[in-house]
């Protein structure tokens, strides 16, 4: 849990980072940046219904908790892919 906790807590600051370093220039952020974290807060407004829904209908802790590495496991990937291309220099518009 130790592990998971700093893992989901270091994602947010890496989701800024990655946003900062996708966009092209500097026009190109903010709206990538609105995208990104919309859509980010709606998944995330739904994870502690669907963590609390996981463990009422299963009766255990076990599978919430695998449904968060899984969930983790998505966050690496998609960073990983977010991170792959190399944005160039920002450059002021």
């Amino acid at each position: 849990m130790l592990l998971l906790g700093a893992a989901s807590g270091s994602a947010f600051p890496l989701a800024l980072y990655l946003i900062a370093r996708r966009a092209r220039n500097t026009a190109e952020a903010p709206g990538l940046s609105a995208v990104a974290q919309g859509y980010g807060y709606l998944l995330a407004a739904t994870g502690p219904f669907l963590f609390g829904a996981v463990h009422d209908f299963t009766g255990d802790w076990s599978p919430p908790l695998i449904l968060l590495l899984g969930f983790t496991a998505l966050v690496l990937i998609s960073g990983w892919w977010a991170s792959g291309e190399p944005a160039e220099r920002l450059e002021v518009a």
